[in-house]
């Protein structure tokens, strides 16, 4: 499916491969093009950093390509519907398998590696477990194939990170428009804000952006009050001072953005703002890309778009003149459950671009259509007889990934919420005729109602790099342990008696890991390890604080006072028994059960920012990638350091300050 809203005069160009075999592009030969494959700009991918790119170009009255290897997904009620959870349709996620180490050994032990079975099903468990035959694929990593990206099937989860991550940012770019206080107008420039209270600060606050922030209302939790109980709990151990009902209601509602000097040290309870309407509608660049279509006819969205290579001329300093993609859906080998002997192989085309190009593919995806069109490692490009366009080490590299871990346990009694609001009883959950759907519709109704992923709170280890917060911890509707596809056979639900607490790494100091093609061929997914804490010294920290923090919930779990404590904690395991304080007494036990069992999916930073003279940096601070003209990164590859505990709203604000930048040199 496509839509095409500008026709264009037929540009004189021809693409050659020059001596050294790369794809080229001479404005002085001449062919017949298609009138419609020249644009101002092309932009590959519709996630929260290039959809903002591409909308906002073609609003500034320029022409614009916008590529999506994804389709528009509008119609699946799942992707809108946050009552709905997550959306379901595993057309709308790339399959990628990764590996979380190095070692397979370590590797064989994760609890959620995904096997293949002789019947051609799934098998989710250990090594130790798997049935006779079985093949081994990795860790399922699911990424959005849609248009919206990763904003259509994440959490929506939108808190800004700490100031000091832009402040390091403009440190590592030597750009001062990255530091805390210039990021924060960015933010003023995008948010439509929802949620904030009568009683609240609207400083640093936008109210007339594109990028709708809701939050949940804490009376949600009164109808559960075991976790209320925690909570409460959790809030006195961080706050120093008794936490009654009504005070916690207070805290859960807080403004987890609010500007202050002071913000990086607030270890205490908030809610949790989410890009959402405020009514249970999600919000993602989706919206604006079609809401962009509908006002001007500057915009071209080609959907099932796959790009494969970047075009360059035969300048002495290469520009990118294009993009080559091929049309047609189920293309790429990280379509559901794709098989390559019977996939379809696509239409093979190419668009020109008279300004620049911009590769917005995500952490995935952009390395590799890089590595495909000769920028990244020299190394791993002649291997695969790639030539050469610009000699990049840090393509590819610096993969950084927020750990993520539940720590749960056993209360005395069980964490039964009330019975729902007897309206919910007549929803049917998206299928036809769904009369809380209608409702929805109209702003009211069952689906408008919060959700129990409303709140967090921010924890200081001892392992913080720079003295900040550096763990946030939430509690998402069940003990979430990583993601699986679905498989044949059924991996067990916890008791109706658990109590858990999510924990994410904030400020990751990891980046061992890596992204590389293993072929010419844009169709195969590339190789992606994490290499979970296996840098030496940013990995020990990052293990250090996960295992601070497990003891943290640990112990506030012990210590929860009847009739819903005290709860025994049950994961992590521990079977030397543990201290006052949480910790595990035999400390191996701990940190091969947080170094095996962690997981992740919100990667970062493999086109990182940095200063020229950084031999591992690809872009500089104006998103321009290093060695050629005319190409430009703006997705959350850019990042030299995790941009705290969510990437998505800080993607978002990217992608206002990537067009930003574009435009100045327009």
């Amino acid at each position: 499916m496509l839509f095409h809203s500008r026709s264009f005069l037929a540009f004189l160009a021809l693409t050659l491969a020059d001596l050294s075999g790369r794809s080229v592009v001479s404005a002085a030969s001449t062919c017949q093009n298609t009138p419609n494959n020249t644009y101002d700009y092309i932009v590959v991918g519709s996630g929260p950093g290039g959809g903002m790119v591409a909308s906002n170009l073609a609003l500034a009255g320029h022409s614009v390509l916008l590529l999506e290897a994804g389709r528009d997904a509008s119609d699946d009620v799942s992707t809108s519907v946050n009552a709905l959870y997550y959306p379901q349709s595993l057309d709308l996620q790339w399959s990628f398998f990764v590996k979380h180490h190095s070692d397979p050994a370590v590797e064989e032990r994760y609890r959620l590696l995904t096997w293949t079975l002789p019947d051609g099903t799934y098998f989710v468990g250990p090594k130790a477990q798997a049935p006779q035959g079985a093949k081994l694929n990795g860790v399922w990593y699911p990424r959005g194939a849609t248009l919206g990206g990763s904003a259509i099937v994440n959490a929506m989860a939108s808190v800004l990170p700490n100031d000091a991550d832009w402040d390091k940012i403009a440190e590592l770019s030597g750009d001062p428009s990255w530091s805390a206080s210039e990021m924060r107008k960015i933010f003023v420039k995008i948010e439509n804000n929802l949620y904030l209270r009568p009683n609240e600060s609207t400083a640093g606050h936008g109210f007339s952006g594109p990028v709708n922030l809701g939050q949940g209302d804490s009376s949600y939790y009164l109808s559960d009050p075991g976790r209320l109980a925690l909570l409460s709990h959790l809030a006195a151990d961080l706050t120093k001072s008794p936490v009654d009902q009504a005070k916690i209601l207070d805290l859960l509602e807080r403004d987890a953005n609010f500007l202050s000097p002071n913000r990086d040290k607030t270890s205490e309870p908030f809610g949790l703002p989410n890009h959402h309407n405020n009514k249970g509608r999600r919000w993602t660049t989706r919206d604006l890309v079609k809401d962009t279509l509908a006002k001007t006819n500057k915009l071209t969205l080609s959907l099932n778009s796959l790009a494969t290579k970047i075009l360059f001329d035969k300048s002495d300093v290469p520009r990118a003149r294009g993009i080559e993609y091929l049309s047609g859906a189920g293309t790429y080998g990280a379509t559901w459950q794709y098989n390559p002997l019977t996939a379809p192989r696509g239409t093979k085309h190419r668009a020109f671009a008279r300004k620049e190009v911009v590769i917005s593919g995500g952490v995935f995806n952009t390395p590799q259509l890089l590595q495909l069109s000769g920028i990244g490692p020299s190394s791993l490009l002649q291997s695969l007889s790639i030539p050469v366009i610009s000699d990049l080490p840090g393509v590819g590299a610096n993969l950084r990934d927020n750990q993520e871990l539940p720590v749960a346990g056993t209360a005395p009694v069980n964490i039964t919420a009330a019975p729902r609001d007897p309206s919910w009883a007549a929803c049917t959950f998206g299928a036809p005729g769904d009369p809380c759907l209608a409702q929805w519709e109209a702003g009211t109704g069952p689906y408008t109602l919060p959700s129990g992923n409303s709140e967090c709170s921010f924890i200081t280890t001892s392992h913080s790099p720079d003295g900040n917060r550096d763990v946030i911890t939430f509690a998402p509707p069940g003990v979430f342990r990583g993601f699986a596809p679905p498989a044949s056979n059924v991996i067990p639900r916890d008791g109706p008696a658990t109590l858990w607490r999510s924990l994410a790494r904030m400020n990751v100091q990891n980046n061992a890991g890596y992204v590389r093609i293993k072929s010419q061929d844009a169709t195969v997914p590339p190789e992606i390890n994490i290499r979970q804490y296996e840098s030496p010294e940013g990995g020990e920290a990052d293990l250090g604080a996960m295992i601070d923090a497990v003891a943290w919930v640990r112990r506030n779990l012990m210590s929860l006072p009847a009739p819903w404590g005290p709860v025994v904690p049950t994961e992590p395991p521990c079977q030397a028994g543990l201290t006052e304080q949480g910790y595990c007494k035999d400390v191996e036990e701990d940190r091969k059960f947080v170094y095996e069992q962690t997981f992740g999916h919100h990667p970062v930073g493999t086109a990182k920012i940095g200063k020229k003279e950084d031999p591992m940096a690809v872009v500089d601070g104006k998103f321009r990638v290093f060695g050629v003209k005319g190409l430009r990164v703006v997705d959350a590859s850019v990042y030299p350091v995790a941009p705290g505990g969510f990437p998505v709203l800080p993607t978002f604000m990217v992608g206002q300050k990537g067009v930003e930048a574009i435009l100045e040199d327009a």
